[in-house]
């Protein structure tokens, strides 16, 4: 079972990596649910660990609808995490009508390397279709989508879920489940989903989860 912490500062991230965090989700503002990083974070723990780090691209609090200029601002965010080092992007926007916007965010990702690993954030919670969201995803070459699959908490969905984690697993995709994870609901989560990621913004208690598990 692989652990992804999300972190905005540098002590977060310090006590995340002590405590075995396997991957670390790089944001600025975790209490506006992440925006694009301070690039000297980023700089700092690319410095210090060897784990891997993927790093928010959202350029702005608020709802997940594209707006003008967002595309140019969000593939800057994208290529300057490249260049520090990042090694992999969350990212995510949807359209006014909640559709994946293919051809706008398909731009942002052309910036990456073939094969880059990126993940669809938690704006697929807001999407009208979610299968059509999924195949859009899969279409645009996203590995992950990391959410709990409706605006709330991941154990508040998991019938909901069980059968997006399939849908998603059809489409080449890893379903990352995070919203409200933490040590003590893990085995609750992982008792109706079939998932080997975790995301939790609780940088602490998982490596005695684990020595529990």
């Amino acid at each position: 079972m692989r652990i992804e912490v999300c972190i905005d500062a540098q002590p977060a991230a310090e006590a995340a990596l002590a405590d075995g965090a396997d991957r670390l989700e790089v944001c600025a503002r975790l209490d506006l649910d992440g925006l694009s990083p301070d690039p000297e974070l980023l700089r700092q723990l690319r410095a210090a660990t060897e784990r891997p780090l993927f790093a928010m691209v959202r350029p702005r609090p608020g709802d997940f609808v594209l707006q003008d200029g967002e595309p140019d601002a969000m593939r800057r965010d994208l290529e300057q995490a490249l260049e520090l080092g990042a090694d992999g992007v969350v990212i995510g926007c949807l359209t006014a009508q909640g559709e994946i916007p293919d051809q706008e965010l398909g731009w942002v990702l052309d910036a990456l390397p073939q094969g880059f690993p990126r993940t669809f954030h938690r704006a697929f919670e807001s999407a009208l279709d979610p299968a059509a969201s999924l195949a859009r995803i899969a279409g645009l070459g996203f590995d992950r989508v990391l959410g709990s699959g409706r605006p709330g908490k991941v154990v508040d969905h998991l019938p909901y879920l069980t059968e997006l984690v399939a849908l998603a697993q059809q489409r080449g995709l890893v379903w990352l489940p995070g919203g409200g994870v933490r040590p003590h609901n893990a085995d609750q989560i992982l008792a109706h989903l079939p998932v080997q990621e975790l995301h939790s913004s609780a940088g602490q208690g998982w490596a005695a989860w684990r020595r529990r598990a």
